[in-house]
């Protein structure tokens, strides 16, 4: 099973930040893939940095989607965390920018909300919107490496 870890990031405006993985016309959040060589609880703080210059503790999910297996197609089981990388100010979103060293994207684009759906998959816009609900309206949040509640 694949395990994608995905950040949403929106602003003051209500605009999403997204990338484009250089290949195609559909663009997505920041996302990495669950590798056994890194802690989970890093791996979103680490992804929105390599794709986006964004340096920002994440450390809540804000929603889960599931996609089994499909033997039709050949598709393997996947499971992709959608987590909140937060809102930020005017000044803040300035920062966003494509690093010298990112290799999984070549441009990052602030969205309106209501236009997502113009730039990114049928199922990538379920989970922009199941998050961005989850993040403006408050959520039971699944906290990432945080240890024992007490």
């Amino acid at each position: 099973m694949r395990i994608d870890i995905s950040v949403l990031v929106t602003d003051a405006d209500d605009h999403v930040l997204l990338v484009h993985p250089g290949t195609g016309t559909r663009w997505r959040l920041p996302t990495a893939t669950h590798t056994d060589t890194r802690p989970l609880g890093e791996i979103p703080a680490q992804a929105l940095a390599a794709e986006t210059g964004l340096h920002r503790p994440v450390t809540t999910i804000l929603g889960i989607d599931h996609t089994p297996a499909d033997t039709n197609t050949g598709g393997e089981e996947r499971v992709v965390l959608v987590c909140d990388g937060g809102r930020l100010t005017s000044t803040e979103r300035e920062a966003a920018a494509v690093p010298d060293s990112a290799t999984t994207v070549t441009k990052v684009r602030w969205i309106p909300f209501g236009f997502v759906g113009d730039y990114v998959t049928d199922t990538e816009e379920t989970r922009i919107h199941t998050a961005y609900h989850a993040q403006t309206h408050g959520t039971l949040p699944l906290r990432l490496g945080a240890g024992a509640s007490s």
